[in-house]
């Protein structure tokens, strides 16, 4: 068996994280190459780029040209010829690392010739041409730094220089159909996550295997097309799908019912979360924002006296942040590591989810996986999955907000309670699960 995934995105994480966690080592390849997939997994452009080892490189490693200047904050950083910008650089997170994972290259009007893409071993391993808004194609190179793909956006075709011999295939459905037969792996039974390549792929293999789908995305208003093959017999292949999502699952039995599709096909799962199983228990809140658009915060700190309060930033914060240090229960980290996150992370049991503007570090997912407990207003809602219901407010509750607060910090066993709906309604599941569902 193997795992068939398009992208590796936070639900193909967490599904591939639970496997492991559930005892399944299985081969896992990524058709989307990122540049930082995660070790033990590969993609079919890694498999004719070549192996290779190394380490990302920090932000001011770019090669640039004499007395060119590169300029980085924690979030992003830029190259300049003295008051020219020449390129900017994306980090692959933005956690405070400054790895690099691609560099746009500028002309004299600031628009974006080239893109170099850097991955997780510190090797310029792709570079993406552009015209205009457009990118017209990605060229990957092996570990020699020979142009060994050309995959062109605009004609859909996809180039291959490998052993000696140029191949051109026709979709990128073709090429991947050539990596998977040359590459050992056993084909006889895939865990797909799509209904795009994936499936595709499973739909163009022989009919003698038996694949899964795992289904994460919200269905509207009906069961797509090509699940309501599966769901009928008329795949060669895919047999079975699984939705980890609970609310999904039923969103499925109801719109099966309601099409007259059979459902038996459809099993739900969850996901096995790294939960930290020891929490102390403690009366400090924290909260992670690179906006000091903080919601009630004023209110909520005149209310919460003798709560701690700590504010993180992994930007410089602004005059108005900062003037809140004359609160005696206020902390601020401006340009916080990750370091000290996780260690605030062990010490808080409660994190506000009331900033305003983007979220910062998977804040939300990290506090539910160190057991804090999440509570946000409906305005600022960033990551409703790891929040329970209750504890989701309207701006205009804050005093209700504020009252739930007080209560679960005043009692360890309400707020284990707290902690125990949360848990439950993110789709929490056992190793069991896992292994009654893919040992058969």
């Amino acid at each position: 068996m193997i795992q068939l995934f398009d992208t590796y995105n936070e639900a193909t994480r967490d599904f591939h994280q639970s496997m492991f966690r559930a005892g399944f080592n299985f081969p896992t390849v990524i058709l989307n190459e990122n540049g930082f997939l995660p070790r033990g997994t590969t993609s079919p452009y890694r498999f004719f780029m070549g192996e290779e080892e190394g380490q990302p490189l920090y932000f001011n490693e770019v090669s640039v040209p004499l007395n060119w200047e590169i300029k980085g904050t924690n979030t992003s950083a830029s190259v300049w010829d003295y008051h020219h910008k020449r390129a900017d650089i994306h980090y692959f997170t933005s956690g405070g690392q400054r790895l690099i994972k691609a560099v746009d290259w500028l002309n004299e009007a600031e628009q974006v010739m080239w893109t170099d893409c850097y991955n997780q071993y510190g090797r310029r391993y792709a570079q993406i041409i552009r015209h205009g808004q457009d990118a017209h194609m990605k060229i990957y190179f092996d570990t020699a730094g020979r142009d060994v793909i050309v995959d062109n956006y605009v004609t859909g075709n996809v180039i291959l220089d490998w052993q000696g011999k140029k191949r051109v295939f026709h979709n990128r459905r073709d090429f991947y159909l050539f990596y998977l037969w040359n590459s050992e792996l056993p084909l006889e039974q895939m865990i797909i996550n799509s209904l795009a390549t994936p499936f595709l792929i499973s739909h163009s293999l022989p009919r003698d295997g038996k694949d899964i789908l795992v289904w994460h995305e919200p269905l509207d208003l009906e069961i797509p097309g090509n699940m309501q093959l599966i769901l009928t017999g008329q795949t060669p292949r895919c047999q079975k799908v699984i939705i980890p999502d609970q609310t999904t699952y039923q969103r499925a039995l109801d719109l099966c019912q309601a099409s007259h599709l059979p459902s038996e096909s459809i099993e739900p799962l969850g996901y096995i979360y790294p939960i930290l199983q020891e929490k102390e228990f403690t009366k400090e809140i924290l909260i992670l924002t690179n906006s000091d658009q903080i919601e009630q915060l004023d209110l909520l700190l005149d209310h919460l006296s003798d709560f701690q309060f700590r504010i993180g930033a992994i930007t410089e914060m602004s005059d108005k942040l900062m003037n809140f240090n004359h609160y005696s229960n206020v902390q601020l980290y401006p340009n916080i590591s990750m370091g000290l996150i996780q260690k605030l992370l062990k010490q808080a049991c409660f994190y506000l989810d009331i900033n305003h503007g983007n979220e910062i570090v998977d804040a939300v997912r990290a506090a539910f996986e160190f057991q804090c407990l999440n509570i946000a207003f409906k305005e600022t809602l960033h990551k409703e999955a790891y929040i329970a219901n209750e504890f989701i407010f309207s701006s205009d509750q804050a005093i209700s907000m504020i009252n739930t607060i007080k209560a679960l910090g005043h009692s360890q066993k309400l707020w284990q309670q707290a902690i125990s709906s949360q848990i439950n309604q993110s789709n929490n599941v056992d190793e069991e699960k896992y292994q009654f569902l893919f040992s058969e």
